[in-house]
């Protein structure tokens, strides 16, 4: 079932995650697919953080699109497989 992304996102497979404490006791949340991450003070704040790049990283690649290397687009076909647009 996809979960959303915020309003015009969703996630339609799930990635493992990592999380690790920073020194500080910031949390970072990674991804070892596309190499995403997001931190925060809380795991929570973290994992919002996170969510937010990996929707910015969509919307970058698909923005893109039409005049993109072919590297960029191979980026945005394996990250569709991931997220997409909402219906």
């Amino acid at each position: 079932m996809p979960r959303p992304m915020g309003a015009r996102l969703e996630l339609v497979t799930p990635l493992s995650l990592s999380v690790e404490v920073e020194d500080d006791g910031w949390f970072v949340i990674s991804d070892s697919v596309f190499f995403v991450h997001g931190d925060g003070p809380t795991a929570g704040d973290a994992l919002t953080d996170y969510v937010v790049s990996l929707a910015d990283y969509y919307e970058l690649l698909s923005a893109e699109f039409d005049e993109a290397a072919p590297p960029d687009r191979a980026l945005l076909t394996h990250l569709s497989h991931y997220v997409r647009p909402v219906p």
